[in-house]
């Protein structure tokens, strides 16, 4: 939207869109919610909500105001520590596969595949959540995506674990209104892009990355990118610095493990 944070509150309209969140701010013991969009050079990082419980002073347009303009600073810091090093490799699960969710239109998981409930005992802050019951963190931009009919509903999401991608789709029939997730390992595809966004990776450095990933040598990678060999180096050694690895076998086992 327009505006980099907004309030919302016991306060706000009722309607068929924020029923659901009224609800859910009650049973959870909130009264105002300050939501922000952590924007860095007009794209979005992440974001940043703040609550407050009954009795205290609801968020005003003047917080929202503040909040939006630390929002800079904030996308900043999350983009740096994101891509700290060794945080680029896909998520060690114990081995999990991709693991199923069926999501209600309240944002309940209603059922869960076996490797599902294990995703979300790693990705859980709450026991709640781990064992089924309100939507964890990493899927609220694909769910949200898929619910507008959005087409992109796959995203790469850093976790505490590594990366991961979680898709999702509505299901018609008996179950509308319901959404079916998806949580794996994020794949090297994914990384890549990844790595790209969030490292500050140029279009001619993943060529090259993207060249090594299927076994291209230094003189292949030249030759087919029509570039000299020390400038193939010196891609490589820029993607070294800015992805925090000792050099091309660490790297790629980032990518693909």
């Amino acid at each position: 939207g327009p505006r980099p944070a907004r309030v919302f509150g016991t306060g706000s309209p009722m309607n068929e869109v924020t029923a659901p969140l009224h609800e859910l701010m009650a049973e959870e013991g909130v009264a105002d919610e300050l939501r922000v969009a952590l924007t860095l050079r007009g794209r979005a990082w992440g974001g940043l909500t703040l609550l407050r419980g009954p009795g205290r002073r609801p968020f005003t347009t003047e917080d929202a105001d503040c909040a939006a303009g630390l929002g800079p600073y904030l996308a900043a810091a999350l983009r740096k520590f994101v891509s700290g090093r060794g945080r680029l490799g896909g998520a060690h699960g114990g081995g999990l596969g991709p693991g199923t969710l069926l999501i209600d239109d309240c944002n309940w998981i209603t059922s869960a595949t076996p490797d599902a409930r294990s995703w979300l005992r790693h990705l859980a802050t709450d026991p709640l959540h781990a064992d089924g019951g309100r939507t964890v963190t990493p899927l609220w931009g694909p769910l949200t995506a898929a619910r507008r009919g959005d087409p992109r509903t796959t995203t790469c999401v850093p976790t505490a674990q590594g990366w991961i991608t979680v898709s999702a789709q509505p299901l018609d029939g008996p179950l509308s209104g319901h959404v079916a997730a998806t949580i794996q390992p994020a794949p090297a595809d994914a990384l890549l892009t990844a790595m790209s966004t969030w490292y500050g990776i140029t279009p001619r450095e993943l060529a090259v990355v993207q060249c090594a990933l299927e076994g291209g040598r230094v003189k292949q990678i030249a030759r087919l990118l029509q570039l000299s060999h020390h400038t193939v180096n010196d891609h490589f050694g820029a993607v070294y610095r800015k992805v925090g690895v000792s050099g091309r076998d660490e790297l790629i086992r980032l990518l693909t493990r």
